[in-house]
C-alpha cells in the first residue's frame, strides 16, 4: 500500500498569517496565483464579515502597500494599520498558529477558464453577476437555477447542489 503524506490542517498551503507588522502571504499562495512579479498590493478590510482582501499590482499607486520578500516565494505586506480594527487586534492576541488563515481567491475569470479546460463539454452555460448582499445573491442563484431547470428539465451538470 502506498504512503500518503498528510499536512496539518491550516498550516501549509495557500495561507495568510496576520502579524503585528503586517500580513505574511505564503509562497504557495504567491507562486500558485502567479503573483511573484507583483511588488505592491491594495488592502481591503470588511469588518462586517471579518474579511481581508488584496488586489495585486506591478507598480506603486497611492493606495498600495509594498510586498517585501519574506522567503524565496513568500511575501510580507507591511502595515500596522491592522491593529486599528478591534476584531483583527483580537486575532493578533492569539498564538501564531491561530492567526494563519487559508486564502480564498475570487478570480472568477480564472475559475471559468479552469472549468472550461477541466470539464470541456460538460459545461452547460455560465451565468453570473456580482451581488454584494448575501441574501439577495442566494435569491438570484435560486431564480437562475429554477430558470435553467424549467428550460432544460434538469439542474446544470456542474452545479454543486447536484454534484
Amino acid at each position: 500500500m502506498p504512503w500518503h503524506k498528510l499536512k496539518p490542517q491550516h498550516q501549509f498551503g495557500k495561507t495568510a498569517t496576520l502579524r503585528e507588522d503586517g500580513i505574511a502571504l505564503s509562497g504557495e499562495f504567491i507562486q500558485g496565483e502567479n503573483l511573484l512579479k507583483h511588488g505592491w498590493a491594495e488592502l481591503f478590510i470588511d469588518s462586517a464579515l471579518h474579511r481581508v482582501g488584496f488586489k495585486f499590482h506591478d507598480t506603486q499607486t497611492g493606495n498600495t502597500y509594498k510586498l517585501s520578500k519574506e522567503s524565496k516565494t513568500g511575501r510580507m505586506l507591511q502595515t500596522t494599520l491592522l491593529q486599528t480594527y478591534p476584531w483583527i487586534s483580537d486575532i493578533l492576541d492569539n498564538p501564531v498558529s491561530e492567526r494563519r488563515f487559508l486564502v480564498e481567491t475570487d478570480d472568477l475569470e480564472g475559475r471559468l477558464k479552469q472549468h472550461a479546460i477541466r470539464y470541456k463539454d460538460g459545461i452547460d452555460e455560465y451565468d453570473f453577476s456580482e451581488i454584494e448582499d448575501a441574501g439577495a445573491r442566494k435569491l438570484e442563484e435560486k431564480r437562475l437555477l429554477e430558470e435553467f431547470k424549467d428550460a432544460y428539465g434538469r439542474l446544470p451538470k456542474l452545479n454543486t447542489i447536484t454534484a
